[in-house]
């Protein structure tokens, strides 16, 4: 069996602070056999991780994308993949060869009805069964109830942003290379597993973004 933590962002992404090297240090140190980077809107950081991690470990770019709707994971890519409506999304990232799946989707911030989400789980690869940095509980035993309804594959991912989040949430599968971990996904023989996150990462990120904005205010 491989874990994998299936959602982990870099300094790329504009509210985090996990630098590339630091996720391959952390994620080895915590029994990690791999990760899928997955930064706001870019693609980069998962690019960069790939390129310092050692033989054996695995690295899945990918990148999360903004919708009208929620945000997307879409696994597997190494292109940009361009906001917008969550359909016209889905349909760019399969040309690019990706594996969508629906992350977090009875967080807070997702502002979806039950309908919309429901919708959307139907037409993505995947769910995200477990999310660290829920707020509650609940909303990831929703998000597991909603993938068994809908027979939906599952995913797991700490969705961190600092050293101290990688590897809370995890996916296991049996897998010896990235196309068996994506065809595992994909026909159900994932297990997730996962604990939350405190929730004063989510202040760290609220820190981490004002001092971006502030310091390329000042640049200009």
């Amino acid at each position: 069996m491989v874990k994998l933590d299936l959602h982990v962002h870099t300094a790329y992404s504009h509210d985090a602070g996990l630098r590339p090297e630091q996720v391959v240090k952390e994620a080895l140190r915590k029994g990690l056999s791999g990760v899928a980077v997955t930064d706001h809107g870019t693609v980069k950081g998962g690019l960069a991780v790939k390129k310092l991690s050692p033989p054996g470990f695995m690295v899945i770019p990918g990148v999360e994308v903004k919708t009208t709707k929620g945000d997307l994971l879409v696994l597997f890519v190494e292109d940009e993949v361009r906001p917008g409506e969550p359909l016209e999304v889905v349909d760019r990232a399969r040309e690019l060869g990706g594996l969508v799946v629906l992350p977090h989707p009875f967080d807070y911030a997702r502002r979806s009805t039950l309908k919309e989400v429901e919708e959307l789980a139907r037409r993505v690869d995947a769910v995200e069964a477990f999310n660290s940095r829920c707020l509650s509980i609940e909303s990831n035993f929703k998000a597991q109830r909603l993938a068994k309804e809908l027979g939906k594959p599952v995913t797991a991912g700490s969705d961190a942003h600092f050293a101290l989040e990688l590897g809370r949430a995890y996916t296991l599968v049996e897998a010896n290379s990235l196309e068996e971990v994506r065809e595992a996904i994909l026909k159900g023989r994932a297990t997730v597993k996962g604990g939350l996150s405190p929730p004063y990462v989510h202040l760290m990120s609220r820190v981490v973004k004002e001092a971006r904005r502030i310091r390329g205010f000042l640049a200009k």
